[in-house]
């Protein structure tokens, strides 16, 4: 009687260390960057001090960031970019990340990483930060 508590922990035990691999638990991620004020914005994002993409998204449109996998075999890489800077027409926006904190989203949204606040999982493994109006009206000098 005592030897099967003991036998069912070992099948189990098994069972557990080679149902699954590595690849079963890696997945694909995708971040993108959402306007959803009036007007244009210009969006360059940094990673190490340089510049990785220079793009101007327009109102209604998404940007696509970046793509990563990320798995128990896979280096675990938690955003496309460390710094991010949000231009509006009228010159003012948002500097976030390694650059600048004080002058990024007061809500404390972060654009630097799909999960973080204001960075939500749209659904399956797409994560979108957006940008609205309020943004737009609220955003801060740049000098």
């Amino acid at each position: 009687m005592k030897k099967t508590p003991i036998f069912l922990f070992f099948i189990c035990f098994a069972l557990s260390t080679i149902s699954c691999t590595s690849e079963d638990e890696a997945r694909g991620t995708n971040e993108f960057f959402e306007n959803n004020s009036s007007v244009i914005v210009q969006v360059r994002t940094f990673n190490k001090g340089s510049i990785e993409a220079n793009d101007s998204i327009l109102s209604g449109e998404k940007l696509f960031l970046c793509s990563y996998t990320i798995g128990i075999d896979k280096p675990l890489r938690t955003e496309c970019h460390d710094s991010v800077v949000f231009i509006f027409p009228n010159k003012k926006g948002y500097i976030c990340g390694s650059i600048d904190r004080v002058k990024c989203f007061s809500s404390g949204r972060s654009p630097l990483a799909g999960g973080a606040k204001g960075f939500p999982n749209v659904g399956g493994d797409d994560f979108v930060f957006t940008i609205t109006e309020e943004d737009y009206l609220n955003a801060k000098e740049l000098d």
